[in-house]
């Protein structure tokens, strides 16, 4: 299930053929197919790539900045009651629009503290991410190993219980034949119900 993304179909019967899903390629090609499909590594890739930003956004506080600045005003004048003067009231609106350039002269260490703090960030970072890939590497290949191991060991029980039903149609045959005991066909029937246990359970671990 972790290999190929999908739980296979459980069988009716332990000793059933069951369609496994077939697991093609190398381990190296599944541990490099995780690391780009894996989501805590593409989370850890994130933090990574912004944390890297962040240094370059803490170093350019020595740099001179160039903002663009607007504002508006707005003044009242509410007029005279002098006869002579007669002025009505009105208002008036001022835009203004312009380039402010800002240069720092210093300060303080702040930009250098900043710019620490944000290397110390992406070194973490980076850290987590090779955690990250390093443990979905191992995953991959413990997954791997046990996937292909599994199918030997169905394979196997398969075989086995194969062998097992054979010898019980014989030993039922010779029963026919008055030349086999009734205790040679128990015996059998007993090998063959042994024999799809274990298959039971070698296509129970190969789901897990």
């Amino acid at each position: 299930t972790r290999i190929v993304g999908a739980r296979p179909r459980a069988p009716s019967f332990a000793f059933k053929q069951v369609p496994w899903p077939e697991l093609k390629g190398t381990v190296e090609q599944w541990v490099e197919r995780a690391g780009d499909a894996n989501a805590q590594i593409r989370y850890q890739t994130f933090q990574e790539t912004m944390a890297a930003k962040d240094i370059q956004i803490a170093k350019s506080g020595h740099l001179p900045s160039l903002n663009l600045v607007a504002g508006t005003s707005k003044t009242f004048n509410s007029g005279s009651t002098s006869i002579v003067d007669g002025a009505a009231a009105n208002s008036q609106y001022v835009t203004n629009v312009g380039i402010q350039v800002e240069i720092p002269i210093y300060s303080g260490g702040a930009v250098n503290s900043r710019t620490s703090e944000a290397v110390a960030l992406r070194d973490k970072a980076l850290a987590d991410l090779n955690n990250a890939r390093s443990g979905v590497a191992v995953d991959v290949q413990a997954y791997f190993y046990q996937t292909e191991v599994g199918a030997l060991q169905v394979e196997a029980a398969e075989e086995r219980v194969r062998a097992a039903q054979a010898a019980l149609d014989a030993a039922k045959a010779g029963q026919l034949l008055n030349i086999r005991m009734e205790l040679d066909v128990l015996a059998a029937q007993a090998e063959l119900t042994s024999a799809r246990k274990d298959l039971f359970a070698a296509q129970a671990d190969r789901m897990v």
